[in-house]
C-alpha cells in the first residue's frame, strides 16, 4: 500500500534526523517529553492526522497545531 509506505518513510526520516540530545538536553525543558519508546507510535499518529487533514479535510485539533508550530520554531 502506497500510503503505508509513505508513512513508514516519514517515520524513518524523522527518527534518522533526531539527535540524541533530543532525549536528554532538549527534554529537560519540556513538559512530559516523549521517550524513544513512544516516538514511533507518535509519529504514526501524526502522519495519520496529517493524512486525514490533507485528504479528507478533517480539522486538526488546536493542540496538534500548537505542537507543530512549536516544533517548527525550534527546528529553525
Amino acid at each position: 500500500n502506497e500510503h503505508t509506505s509513505l508513512g513508514k518513510r516519514f517515520r524513518e526520516f524523522a527518527i534518522q534526523h533526531i539527535n540524541s540530545s533530543f532525549y536528554r538536553e532538549e527534554a529537560e525543558q519540556a513538559i512530559n517529553p516523549i521517550t524513544c519508546f513512544d516516538l514511533e507510535s507518535t509519529l504514526t499518529n501524526a502522519y495519520l492526522a496529517r493524512s486525514k487533514y490533507i485528504h479528507n479535510l478533517k480539522k486538526l485539533h488546536r493542540n496538534a497545531l500548537k505542537v507543530i508550530i512549536c516544533y517548527n520554531r525550534q527546528s529553525i
